[in-house]
This record gives structure tokens, sequence and C-alpha cells, in this order.
């Protein structure tokens, strides 16, 4: 199992590996001995791949499977939290081995279950999680942590037309080929990610995420995807998805 949270022009507000120990932070050449000097193990990736997330995981899956690796966790890199909901005495985050062994878990679930990709609540609020679904095998899971294993995967790649929805679209090319994968709702993660400087921040901004919806919602159809108009007066950049598929 690699832990990898690729990392942009932010050696100095790195957060994954003090909750994650093992999290390799994958970069660009050249930045990389600014994030060795924080002393962090790091991966170098080439220079020409950046300026796009979905062109940077596909590098480290594709990586990864030359390395032999057959399980890979697709991390960000301002993690500050994980940890599970359905405790009922002390704390409920899991740090260090607590945590690894816990992701080293779900990948065994995720292995029985014959899913290739899994992830975990993105909602850290425990007034949102309905403890009687803690599982959804039909849900969007975040990229922010995306357990992959590369043998059921197969050719399935991130769109690199869509690096602002790209785990979206992952999520419905997994669900439309296999019609199932597999998300933790009660493990959550919690990121301090306002006011990011780096990373996809660099070329995010309010119409090229309307852009990147209008692709979206073109690729999968409106039924699948559409925008959420629950606000009248904001665009709200996170669509709505409904996989027509049964079950939870």
């Amino acid at each position: 199992m690699l832990i990898l949270a690729p990392s942009y022009k932010r050696a100095g507000g790195l957060l994954t590996h003090h909750v994650l120990p093992s999290t390799i932070y994958c970069v660009h050449s050249f930045e990389a001995e600014e994030y060795r000097a924080q002393g962090v193990e790091v991966i170098e990736m080439p220079d020409e791949i950046r300026g796009n997330i979905a062109r940077v995981r596909n590098w480290l899956v594709d990586w990864a499977a030359e390395q032999g690796e057959t399980e890979i966790l697709l991390l960000d890199d301002d993690i500050v939290r994980f940890g599970c909901f359905y405790r009922t005495t002390g704390a409920d985050a899991l740090v260090g081995d607590a945590a690894e062994e816990k992701v080293e878990h779900c990948f065994r679930v995720a292995e029985e279950w014959g899913v290739a990709l899994w992830g975990v609540n993105c909602v850290s609020d425990k007034g949102g999680y309905k403890e009687y679904t803690p599982f959804n095998c039909k849900g969007y899971c975040t990229a922010s942590f995306h357990g992959l294993r590369l043998n059921s995967l197969g050719a399935i790649r991130y769109d690199e037309r869509l690096p602002l929805k790209e785990d979206y679209d992952i999520c419905l090319q997994v669900l439309n080929r296999d019609r199932k994968l597999l998300r933790f709702n009660f493990l959550h993660l919690l990121k301090n990610d306002h006011g990011n400087q780096g990373g996809c921040a660099m070329y995010r901004n309010l119409d090229k995420e309307r852009q990147q919806m209008d692709l979206l919602i073109r690729k999968w159809g409106d039924s699948i995807v559409r925008v959420d108009k629950t606000s009248k007066e904001l665009l709200d950049i996170n669509p709505v998805m409904r996989a027509p598929i049964g079950g939870v």
C-alpha cells in the first residue's frame, strides 16, 4: 500500500503526514528540494505534467503500476483529521499507526467487496452522518481521499479534460462499468483548505468551474449530473450526482 499526496507550491504548508506518517509527497522536479527541506519523503514527477491535477493523478497511477504496486491511496496535502463517527467513547480521531491500520482495513474490505475505488465521508460534522447507512456503494467519493485497487481499476483513468471535476467523473466511470464503488460513511476527513495557495487554486476560478460543470453534465447527462439550485444567489460548484443504480 502506497500513500501518495500530490502537492504543488505548498512546501511550507504540508499537513497530511502528521495524520498518516507514511505519506509520500509527489511533487514536480523544479521544487523537489524545497519539499525535501521540510523533512518529508518525496517522489519527483516531471515538470511538464503540472497544471492539471487529473494528469498528475494519472501519472501517479501509471507510475505505481510500473513499480508493481497494486493498492494506492491518493490524498490531498492538507488533511488535518481522519476519524470515525461510530465510536461512543474517547476521541474519534485516528492518527499515526491507528490511522494507517484503518486504511489497510479499508483496502481489505474493498478487496472483499470487489470494488476498484473506495473513499470516505467528506462531511466531518456527525450531524450529517446517517448511522443506519455506514456504507454507500453508488455515491460520490472526494479525490481528497481515493483508495485505488489498480488491478481492478484496469484502464479507467481520471479524465484530463475535467481537472476540477475529475473525482466526480472517475466515480461515474467506475459505477458505469462495475455498478459499485465503496464509500465508508462512518469514516470522515477534515481539511485545512481555506485560503490555500498553490495546488488547484492556481487555475481554479468561477468561470472555469462553470465550464467544467457544463462539460461534466454534457458527458454524463443532466439526469445523472446536475447543478444544485438550492441557492438562488450562488453557483454551487459541487454538482449533484445521482447514479441510476439500485441500492444504497
